[in-house]
C-alpha cells in the first residue's frame, strides 16, 4: 500500500514531465514556423525604386495587393535581380514581348499557383532570352540558353517550344548568358522563398 504522500509526489513528477514534453513541442514547432518564413522585397511597376519589405509571418494583407507588373528582388547564385512578376494569364502571355532590352539585373518570373508543365516560346521578342524553369522545391529543372528571335509576325503555330519537361512553379527569364555567367546547372537548388512568392498568385 502507497502512502499519500509518495503518491504526491509521484503526481507532481508526472505533471512535470507532460508539462516539459508539451513546451518542447511547441518551441520546436514555433521554430519550424519562423524559419519557414523569409521577407521579401518588392516594388510597384511606378515606383520601382521604393522598397517595400513584406514579411509573411505578420499575414499582412500589403501581400495580396502585389500585381503583375510589379517587382520583386531574388537572389540567384550570386546575385540579385529584380524581376517583374508576371503572375496571372495576360502578363504570362506576353512575357518579354515587345522589350527592346534586358537590363543585366533585371528580367522576369512566372509564377504559377500549382505546379505545371509547360513550355514558353519567343513570341514578339526582339532579344534573345535565357530561361530557367524551377520546381516547388527551388530546383531549376530545365535551363535553356539563349532562345532565339524570331520574326515579330510569325504565326503562332510555327513558333519554337521550349518545353519544362517536369512540373515547375517558376519560370525566370533573364538576359542571354546569364546562365552561364552565374554557372547555373540543372538539380540545382536557387533557395528561393517558395511559401511566400506562391501567395503573390490571386
Amino acid at each position: 500500500m502507497v502512502d499519500f504522500k509518495n503518491k504526491r509526489v509521484i503526481y507532481w513528477a508526472f505533471v512535470l514531465v507532460l508539462g516539459t514534453l508539451f513546451i518542447g513541442c511547441d518551441a520546436k514547432q514555433a521554430g519550424k514556423l519562423s524559419g519557414a518564413t523569409k521577407k521579401v522585397t518588392v516594388y510597384r511597376s511606378k515606383s520601382k525604386d521604393t522598397p517595400i519589405v513584406l514579411d509573411f509571418k505578420d499575414k499582412s494583407p500589403q501581400s495580396m495587393k502585389v500585381v503583375s507588373g510589379d517587382f520583386v528582388d531574388v537572389r540567384i547564385a550570386n546575385q540579385t535581380f529584380k524581376l517583374e512578376l508576371a503572375i496571372d494569364p495576360y502578363a504570362q502571355y506576353k512575357g518579354l514581348g515587345d522589350r527592346k532590352e534586358i537590363p543585366v539585373d533585371s528580367g522576369m518570373i512566372f509564377i504559377y499557383e500549382k505546379s505545371v508543365k509547360t513550355s514558353f516560346v519567343m513570341r514578339k521578342c526582339f532579344v534573345p532570352i535565357d530561361l530557367i524553369f524551377v520546381n516547388d522545391s527551388s530546383e531549376i529543372v530545365t535551363l535553356h540558353r539563349s532562345m532565339a528571335v524570331t520574326a515579330y509576325d510569325t504565326a503562332e503555330g510555327d513558333l519554337k517550344r521550349y518545353p519544362s519537361y517536369q512540373s515547375i512553379i517558376f519560370a525566370i527569364e533573364l538576359k542571354s548568358g546569364t546562365i552561364d555567367k552565374l554557372k547555373l546547372k540543372e538539380g540545382q537548388s536557387l533557395g528561393l522563398p517558395v511559401d511566400e512568392l506562391k501567395q503573390f498568385v490571386h
